[in-house]
């Protein structure tokens, strides 16, 4: 029970990844704040893991608005006096030929999966580093490590996550704050 009354907040977490995540620790004891533009699912999310035991709250969130950042993390900090770990797991997965990209559909995605990242980070480290502790965990993917056909969109967006966690544990130099 490491996480036993941890506060985690888990973007993405009405579907896939992010819900499973829930699932896991509300059963380990975590409270969780619940994030996601899918409010339905983000919801439903909320229920199961109540069932689990767990203390929850669920927020319909846009990653890539830093408006929306500043109100989950106000809400989750009102809520629960703190957030010991962020899961920045909110992102989209689009596999086209570079040719066949439009830059409308880039943007949407680098909004998202990297803008989405890099604002989160900005607005739960000043709570992490007030408490002298934290986990920050950014998803990316080994298409963020290599190359392979069709990935050039969704290799940058996850290569630019995972050198932009690089940078910023480095900037941090907390000792207590990690990041994975």
């Amino acid at each position: 029970m490491r996480v036993q009354d941890k506060v985690m907040l888990i973007t993405g977490a009405g579907t896939g990844i992010g819900k499973e995540t829930a699932h896991l620790f509300a059963k380990e004891g975590a409270k969780l704040i619940l994030t996601d533009v899918n409010i339905d699912g983000v919801k439903e999310t909320e229920k199961e893991v109540n069932k689990l035991g767990a203390e929850a709250i669920s927020i319909k969130h846009d990653v890539s608005k830093e408006a929306d950042w500043q109100e989950v993390v106000k809400k989750g900090v009102d809520q629960f006096g703190t957030i010991d770990v962020l899961f920045n797991n909110a992102g989209i997965y689009i596999i086209k030929p570079i040719t066949e990209i439009e830059l409308e559909t880039w943007n949407k995605l680098m909004n998202i999966n990297v803008t989405g990242t890099f604002l989160g980070m900005k607005h739960v480290l000043p709570v992490m580093q007030k408490q002298k502790s934290g986990s920050i965990i950014n998803a990316s993917s080994v298409a963020g490590l290599g190359g392979a056909p069709g990935h050039a969109l969704y290799g940058a967006s996850k290569g630019a996550v995972r050198i932009m966690s690089k940078d910023v544990a480095m900037e941090v130099k907390l000792p207590r704050i990690r990041f994975v």
